[in-house]
């Protein structure tokens, strides 16, 4: 009972906090529809998904196939322009590798992050598919679990 009464008091105080006033929200109008293209490359369940929110107001719907695709496609599509419909790719093998995308967190076409769990290792890529930068999550070189690591897992919300 302690607990939920910590948590009601942290969430009046964050929610009453100037920090926290702005929200992007989206709002749904149900006389209107957004259609989120597929084609050969793309499935309809797309749970590993982020809605990015630009500064000149477009809203992008940004979603990675749930099943292993190789390459690593991450499609980019507008919920404003319909027109907008980009399909990235990243290589899993050779110098720009980023190994099996299994999680990612879209910043801006310049900033992506390539999560591969599995191999504990996480990329910098930008829209054209180079990788920036790598980076290592584990200490040694296994990729196996250790009693010191645990597998990365990476959400938008």
């Amino acid at each position: 009972m302690k607990s939920l009464f910590v948590f009601c008091i942290s969430l009046l105080i964050f929610s009453c906090s100037e920090k926290y006033k702005k929200v992007n929200l989206i709002k749904l109008d149900s006389n209107s529809q957004k259609v989120i293209p597929i084609n050969n490359l793309s499935t309809e369940f797309s749970i590993l998904s982020q809605l990015s929110f630009r500064e000149d107001g477009e809203v992008l719907f940004i979603h990675l196939n749930y099943f292993d695709s190789d390459p690593n496609y991450l499609f980019v599509n507008s919920l404003d322009d319909p027109e907008v419909d980009l399909v990235l790719k990243f290589d899993g093998r050779g110098p720009n590798e980023v190994g099996g995308v299994t999680d990612f967190y879209f910043h801006d076409y310049d900033s992506i992050f390539l999560i591969d769990r599995y191999r504990y290792q996480v990329s910098l890529a930008d829209s054209s598919g180079e990788v920036l930068k790598r980076y290592r999550l584990k200490e040694n070189d296994s990729n196996m679990p250790g009693e010191d690591s645990v597998l990365p897992w990476v959400t938008s919300k």
